[in-house]
């Protein structure tokens, strides 16, 4: 029987990253419908600026890649993860997360994996209620880490 060899782009280790909001390292964001409006985390509850998480990558850490996984709640109905990265502004990021425009989707249980060619140093997200869900009903975390090319 063969042994597995481990493979890897590099010999140089990329470690994870965590965004920051506001300086703070920031794994996971907390959505929850029944919170007070601007600490929902949620789309429809609030315009998206309102509701949205900004975390910043240090230019330093040279993101690349970043995972994007939702955890749901128990007994919350489901919500997916709608992000934008690099959208320059807060304006033009809740622009794109409001309409969907140039804004992807991490969905439960299918974790998503975003590679730049140049760092990431912006992401924005938001959670977006499934169809028939109301907002009190939504609870969850979106977690996002960041791999290090530095």
């Amino acid at each position: 029987m063969a042994k597995a060899l481990l493979v890897s782009d590099t010999a140089v280790p990329r470690y994870l990253v965590a965004g920051n909001v506001l300086g703070t390292p920031t794994p996971a964001v907390t959505v929850d419908g029944s919170l007070s409006a601007g600490s929902r985390r949620l789309l429809g509850s609030a315009d998206a600026l309102t509701e949205m998480v900004r975390l910043d990558f240090s230019s330093l850490d040279a993101v690349r890649e970043l995972n994007v996984m939702v955890e749901l709640g128990q007994g919350a109905h489901a919500f997916a993860a709608r992000v934008v990265v690099n959208a320059g502004d807060d304006v033009e990021a809740a622009l794109a997360l409001n309409g969907g425009v140039g804004a992807v989707h991490a969905l439960p249980g299918d974790p998503l994996s975003l590679t730049s060619d140049v760092a990431i140093t912006t992401l924005h997200v938001i959670g977006v209620p499934a169809i028939g869900a109301t907002a009190a009903s939504v609870k969850g975390r979106i977690f996002v880490e960041g791999r290090s090319y530095a």
